[in-house]
């Protein structure tokens, strides 16, 4: 079995597509004019912002895609749609109106070298890509829709199943999570 290309999904500030809920929505529509499939996507979930200033609460999801693109094309391209819905990158872990990571890729592991940490509200800068995403395993709010589509999914480096990953989260990395009723 091929391990699958997964994204996750993040906004919490309001576009010209509406508000997050309706933003995030309304970025998995277009996926496939930008040439992506979409194979299943999570509900989607409310989750408490998590940087040291107040910032409105998050929706975010997880989606498993098909593409032909390699890993850093594929990157850029979601770069390109976040730009498309209005995300305007200033500093790191601040708000945005939509955020797209690529979480997995096939279960290709790309571990790049020595990057010093931009902390959070400085300058946002760009980083090497890195597969699976460093921090999919302190993210609750990434590892529930995850556990959600993809129950079977391993760490590609641990071998760790989601289920292991999300038992493994501190409470703290996962209380005031909760679905969104649509």
């Amino acid at each position: 079995m091929i391990a699958p290309l997964l994204i996750a999904f993040g906004a919490n500030l309001p576009s010209a597509s509406g508000t997050p809920l309706e933003t995030l929505q309304a970025v998995v529509a277009a996926l496939p004019s930008y040439g992506l499939s979409v194979v299943k996507c999570s509900h989607w979930y409310k989750t408490p912002a998590i940087t040291p200033d107040e910032q409105p609460d998050f929706v975010n999801g997880v989606a498993q895609i098909e593409s032909d693109l390699d890993a850093d094309a594929l990157l850029d391209l979601l770069h390109r749609i976040e730009a498309d819905f209005g995300r305007e990158r200033r500093v790191r872990w601040g708000e945005r109106a939509v955020d797209i990571d690529l979480i997995d890729f096939r279960g290709v592991v790309i571990v790049p070298g020595s990057v010093p940490e931009t902390a959070p509200g400085e300058e946002w800068t760009s980083r090497p890509l890195a597969l699976p995403h460093p921090e999919l395993v302190r993210r609750g709010f990434v590892l529930l829709p995850l556990a959600e589509i993809c129950p079977d999914w391993r760490h590609p480096q641990t071998g760790e199943k989601v289920s292991e990953l999300v038992a493994a989260l501190p409470v703290e990395a996962s209380e005031g999570i909760y679905q969104v009723k649509p």
